[in-house]
This record gives C-alpha cells, sequence and structure tokens, in this order.
C-alpha cells in the first residue's frame, strides 16, 4: 500500500465543499519521483432557375401555421376565395422586393408575386417574411443549444477520464506505453475546450512527454491538465457560468466537479488504495446539491457500490469505465 504525501501548501482548495483532491497528493508527487453564427437569409435569391411564370398577382394573402397563403377570386355568379399558393415560411430560402413585386425562392425555384396597384404591401409582405425567418432561426439555435450543452460538457469528461487513465497508467509496476499512446492520440483528437471559454488546455506537451516515454513530464503535463480544469469549474461564478461555450450549462460547476471529484476517488483506489470516505461524503455532498438544482439526479448508491469493489477484484479499468459510465447517463437530464 502507498502512503499518501503530504500534500503542497499550494494546493487548490475547493472553497464550497470539504474536498482535497487526491490527485494533488498522489500524482502531485510522482512529478518529482517519476452553427456558426447564421446571418439572416440573404435578401439576394440565388441565381438558380428563372421564374416560371409572369408573375402571380397578390389579390388576398394570410400567414397562418407557419405558411403564407395566396388566393384568389374564383366563381362567375357567386365569388369564393382560393388557395393558389401555399409555401412554408421555413423552407424559404432566399427573398427579393423591387418595387412592386416580391420574389420567393422555395425549393430551388423562384415565385415572383406583384401587386399592380399598391407596393406599400409588397414592402409589408417582405418584412413580415424576413421577420419570421429570423424568429424561425432562433428558434432553431435555442432548440440545438442542449446538443451542444451535452456534447461540450462530455468533452470536458472525456479529457477528465483521459487524464486520469494516464496518470493510472503511470503507477502501474510496468508502464503500457502503448496504452499511453492511445490516450494521447485521443486527446489530441478532443474538443478545442479553450474556444469560447477562458478555460486553455494544451495536449500536444502531453503527447510529446508521451513519445519521448519521460514520466515526471508526462505527470507534470497531465497535472497540469486536470488542475485547470478543476480550478477553471471550482472558480465559475454564476454569471459567468451561464455564458460556458456561448451555451446555458444550469449548474456545470457542481456537474464537472463532481465528476472530477469521482475520478479522483477512483483514481486514489486505484493507485494507492487509500481510506477515501471523507473524499467519497464530499462527493455525496455535491451530488445531492446537483439532484437539488437540477434534473440530473446520479444515484450515489450504485457509484458507492462500484468504488467499493475496486482493489477486491481484478478488472479495476473495466469498473472505473463503468461507474464513469453511470455517471454520465444522467447527462441525457439536461
Amino acid at each position: 500500500m502507498k502512503n499518501k504525501a503530504n500534500p503542497p501548501d499550494t494546493q487548490h482548495k475547493n472553497q464550497h465543499y470539504p474536498f482535497t483532491p487526491i490527485i494533488t497528493t498522489l500524482a502531485f508527487p510522482l512529478l518529482i519521483k517519476q452553427r456558426k453564427n447564421a446571418e439572416p437569409l440573404q435578401e439576394k435569391s440565388p441565381e438558380i432557375n428563372k421564374p416560371k411564370s409572369e408573375g402571380i398577382n397578390i389579390i388576398k394573402y394570410e400567414i397562418s401555421d407557419n405558411k403564407i397563403k395566396f388566393f384568389d377570386a374564383k366563381g362567375f355568379l357567386k365569388k369564393r376565395w382560393v388557395l393558389i399558393k401555399e409555401i412554408p415560411i421555413q423552407e424559404i430560402s432566399g427573398t427579393e422586393s423591387f418595387g412592386n413585386e416580391l420574389k420567393i425562392t422555395w425549393n430551388e425555384e423562384v415565385y415572383t408575386f406583384v401587386s399592380k396597384k399598391n407596393s406599400e404591401l409588397v414592402i409589408s409582405l417582405f418584412d413580415q417574411i424576413q421577420s419570421l425567418l429570423k424568429e424561425g432561426q432562433k428558434t432553431l439555435e435555442n432548440n440545438e443549444k442542449p446538443h451542444l450543452r451535452k456534447n461540450y460538457l462530455t468533452q470536458v469528461m472525456g479529457v477528465i477520464d483521459l487524464s486520469f487513465d494516464i496518470l493510472m497508467e503511470l503507477n502501474e509496476k510496468t508502464i503500457d506505453w502503448v496504452h499511453l499512446e492511445v490516450y494521447a492520440a485521443e486527446l489530441l483528437d478532443s474538443f478545442r475546450l479553450n474556444e469560447g471559454t477562458s478555460l486553455n488546455l494544451n495536449f500536444v506537451n502531453v503527447s510529446a512527454a508521451i513519445k519521448s516515454q519521460i514520466v515526471e513530464e508526462i505527470s507534470k503535463e497531465t497535472y497540469g491538465i486536470l488542475k485547470s480544469i478543476y480550478e477553471y469549474f471550482d472558480g465559475l461564478k454564476p454569471e459567468a457560468e451561464q455564458k460556458v461555450n456561448n451555451t446555458n450549462i444550469p449548474n456545470a460547476k457542481n456537474l464537472i466537479l463532481a465528476y472530477y471529484m469521482l475520478n479522483d476517488i477512483l483514481f486514489g483506489k486505484v493507485v494507492s488504495e487509500v481510506d477515501n470516505e471523507k473524499e467519497i461524503l464530499a462527493l455525496e455532498t455535491v451530488i445531492v446539491n446537483l439532484a437539488n438544482e437540477s434534473n440530473v439526479k446520479v444515484n450515489i448508491k450504485d457509484l458507492k457500490s462500484g468504488i467499493y469493489r475496486l482493489g477486491v477484484e481484478a478488472d479495476q479499468g473495466k469498473i472505473c469505465k463503468d461507474i464513469r459510465a453511470k455517471f454520465k447517463e444522467n447527462l441525457s437530464m439536461l
């Protein structure tokens, strides 16, 4: 059994939870020992096909069910309004307004609508279409946010996983350099987490250290990545938390800190078989707060059951993966 070294005086402490990352006491000694912002749809119609006809006279129109409908009066003795053209607003790819003419591009065809006596009617219709297109664009972006949110957090968690996997491998009696090369390649393929945020991570140095097989450098660079993630999310203020990656991520701080704590506990069990009941209690506190403030409900009993299996069962790598997967299942609730 390995003994935990005294943590350095400069280690980062969580101001909100009684949690001291095991990584600072186990990995640090190792350093010494070993959609585009979419513009409103262009008002120039693409030069695709010429209008099929000289134009449809605008007699009457209405906008309903997110469609624009054009009508004409039919009948000899008794006039009735007949629908002559219907265009879904969000399928319009271009509009142009010239005097009393309105051109609408739909399904790669250009349709011309004419108001022979009233150019103001054309201008009004053009403005309505543009307004609805902008509203549709905004709705689309809002609907994409959950995907962006989950994708961003999943990427952060992936980096945490890989970083702890590297440190675990470094503590094996015989280091598997092939495994480390794979971890390095996966890190380099990771999402650039510094885009749109002040979270700056550099995976190149970790990869270079692994290629050189310099244990102290690998540990130093990997520890630096984890330290940056932990301090970034631990220091998030409520107003900054809402702007992570330009998406609204409620409780991103608690979510990532809880996942970091979980991996830190796994690391401690795998590497040194330490008694980490205090860390588990701290993790439980964060998970309870997360459940109270969001839809993310993590089953702490399942996590603890997996943690206690470490050191007892042989396949520790599989147990760690299973525990992590259990936690990530709850991202679907965001």
